[in-house]
C-alpha cells in the first residue's frame, strides 16, 4: 500500500521527476510568509486555468498542495470552481482531491476544520474519508462550525452519532471535549444526538469528555439536558451516573485529571481542574467520601496526584479529617502523597495536622515509607529530609 507521499508523487509529477517543496506552512500564522503570499495571489489571478495545472505538483515542506491552502483560506465559489476544472479528468481530480498533507488532512478536512461551507459541499463526493481519523461532521463538530454540521446531516445523510473510526468518539463527544456548548445543544436539540452513547475504547460518555478537558460549561448543559429529560434534578440525575458501575465515576476522573506533575500540565490547567472538581462538589452534590471505591476517598485521591488546590479544599472548606484512612490499605493521605513524591502535598497535609507516624495495615508510616523510599531513590530524599525534621 503506498504511503501518502507515495501517491502524492504517482499522481503529481511527471515521470522522472521529484516533486518540488515549496517553503511555506499552512497555519493560522503562515498566511503572512512569502510562498503563501505567491500561492494566494496565483490563486486570484483573471487567468488561472492553465496556471494552476502546472503547479499541481508543487507541494509545501508539510504536504500542502494549492488545494489545501484554497480550502484553508476559503477562496469565493468562482475561484474554486475554476481550480476543479483546471483538472480535465475527472479520476484524476479525486485522486488529487484526496492527497493529505504530512499531517493527513485532505482539502476537505480543512474546509471543515475551517467552517468553508461553500467548499464543503464541492469536496464532499470527490473525497474518501471512510478511513480518516476524524471524519468530516466530526471535524466540524469539534470546531463548533453548526453550518457544516447541519449540510452533512440534512443533505448528506450522515449519522449525527457516527462513531470517530479508531477511538469510537461521536460528534457530541467531540464538541464537549472542545468546549463547544452552542454545537452541543445543537447537536442534541436539532439534530437529535444521543447523549448516553459511550466511545468503544474507554467507555466514556460526552460527560467524561468535557470533565476532561475542563469544560465546566459543556458539563453544565450536558447535564440540565439530561436532568430535564428525564424529569429529575440535575443534583439528581448526577447521582444516577455516579452509582451506575457501568460509567467511569465523573468526580474520580475530575480529580484524577488534576496530576500536578503531569507533562505539559500548566498552573491554569491546574487550577481549571480544581474547579471542575469544585463544580462537581458544590453545585452537583458529587459524594467525595467515595465509599464505594475501595473505601478511598476524594481527599486520599488528590493527595495520590499530589494537587494541593483540592486537599486545602476538602480539608479546609470540607472538613474532611486529613488523617482518614483507606477500608482495605489504611493508608492516609499523607501516606499516599509520600509514595507518589509530591513534595509539596506533604508539606501542605503536615501543615494541616496530619500524622507522620500513622501506620497502614502493613505496618508502614509516612516517615518510614519515605525512609525506605530514599535509601533507594534519590528523588524521595528531599520529603525524607522534610518529615524527619518535624
Amino acid at each position: 500500500m503506498s504511503t501518502p507521499t507515495d501517491r502524492q508523487t504517482a499522481v503529481t509529477t511527471p515521470p522522472n521527476q521529484a516533486p518540488k517543496k515549496r517553503q511555506t506552512q499552512l497555519s493560522a500564522g503562515s498566511s503572512g510568509s512569502a510562498d503563501h503570499a505567491n500561492i494566494d495571489q496565483l490563486l486570484t489571478k483573471g487567468s488561472i486555468g492553465e496556471d494552476l495545472t502546472n503547479i499541481w505538483s508543487e507541494r509545501d515542506l508539510h504536504g500542502h498542495s494549492v488545494l489545501h491552502v484554497a480550502s484553508f483560506v476559503g477562496v469565493n465559489n468562482e475561484l474554486f470552481d475554476r481550480i476543479l476544472q483546471s483538472v480535465k479528468d475527472q479520476s484524476t481530480l479525486k485522486e488529487i482531491c484526496n492527497l493529505k498533507s504530512s499531517d493527513e488532512k485532505t482539502a476537505l478536512s480543512i474546509a471543515c476544520e475551517r467552517g468553508h461551507l461553500e467548499i464543503v459541499k464541492k469536496l464532499y463526493d470527490l473525497t474518501d474519508s471512510s478511513n480518516d481519523l476524524y471524519s468530516p461532521i466530526h471535524i466540524a463538530a469539534m470546531n463548533g462550525h453548526t453550518n457544516v454540521v447541519e449540510y452533512l446531516v440534512r443533505e448528506k445523510n450522515v449519522d449525527v452519532n457516527s462513531l470517530m473510526n479508531i477511538y469510537g468518539f461521536t460528534p457530541l463527544h467531540l464538541a464537549a471535549q472542545y468546549g463547544r456548548v452552542e454545537m452541543v445543544y445543537y447537536l442534541i436539540d436539532e439534530l437529535g444526538a444521543k447523549k448516553d452513547i459511550a466511545c468503544t475504547t474507554e467507555g466514556m460518555l460526552p460527560i467524561h469528555t468535557a470533565i476532561l478537558n475542563n469544560n465546566v460549561e459543556v458539563l453544565k448543559a450536558l447535564v440540565h439536558i439530561h436532568s430535564k429529560e428525564h424529569e429529575v434534578s440535575t443534583v439528581k440525575y448526577y447521582e444516577r451516573l455516579s452509582n451506575d458501575h457501568i460509567h467511569i465515576n465523573p468526580l474520580l476522573l475530575a480529580i484524577a485529571n488534576s496530576h500536578s506533575e503531569e507533562e505539559g500540565v500548566t498552573p491554569e490547567t491546574l487550577k481549571a481542574s480544581a474547579e471542575m472538581v469544585k463544580f462537581l462538589v458544590n453545585e452537583l452534590d458529587a459524594d467525595y467520601s467515595l465509599s464505594g471505591n475501595n473505601g478511598i476517598s476524594a481527599l486520599h485521591m488528590a493527595s495520590e496526584v499530589g494537587n494541593c488546590d483540592l486537599i486545602n479544599f476538602f480539608v479546609t472548606e470540607k472538613k474532611e479529617k486529613v488523617d482518614q484512612v483507606c477500608d482495605i490499605t489504611e493508608d492516609t493521605p499523607l501516606y499516599l502523597a509520600v509514595i507518589n513524591c509530591h513534595l509539596d502535598a506533604v508539606k501542605l497535609l503536615v501543615s494541616l495536622g496530619a500524622d507522620i507516624n500513622a501506620k497502614n495495615r502493613r505496618g508502614n508510616s509516612p516517615l518510614s515509607i519515605a525512609q525506605e523510599l530514599s535509601s533507594k531513590h534519590e528523588k524521595f530524599q528531599n520529603i525524607n529530609q522534610f518529615l524527619s525534621s518535624q
